[in-house]
């Protein structure tokens, strides 16, 4: 049996060794984060916070990125708190990230997961499997 395995595997497969270079991505919240609820915050959609915190895991660098102010703003930003999601800015590029010499209205990042994007939004599935090569676990 394990000659026919090296035949069919011939060399070991790390899924690691195709992933993408740590990214700063920036995440809506209402409707792509949570189910939209807006002003309120909806359920989480499922396997947000799991990919999320994978994707922290693996030195991606997380931005919200909402159209929420004040008190609602404060509130989604809890919500990822209360997660233990680190996010390195809220609605703009973090200097240190920031190549633009003047910094712009838009928040600067590699990557944007918004559920009001061309195409509507995959799902967090898809996203964790494209980003991190594996399936998301539920």
């Amino acid at each position: 049996m394990t000659g026919l395995l090296r035949k069919i595997l011939p060399r070991k497969i790390n899924v690691f060794d195709e992933l993408p270079p740590p990214m700063l991505i920036a995440i809506d919240f209402d409707g792509t984060c949570v189910e939209e609820k807006y002003p309120a915050i909806g359920r989480e959609k499922a396997g947000c916070s799991q990919t999320l915190k994978a994707l922290v895991r693996r030195n991606h660098k997380l931005i919200l990125w909402t159209c929420r102010e004040g008190d609602k703003l404060q509130e989604a930003v809890e919500w990822f708190e209360d997660r233990e999601i680190l996010l390195v800015g809220i609605n703009e590029t973090p200097l240190r990230d920031d190549f633009r010499e003047e910094r712009g209205r838009k928040a600067f990042a590699n990557l944007y997961i918004d559920d009001k994007a061309f195409g509507g939004f995959p799902g967090w599935d898809k996203i964790h499997f494209e980003l991190l090569g594996m399936p998301l676990l539920k």
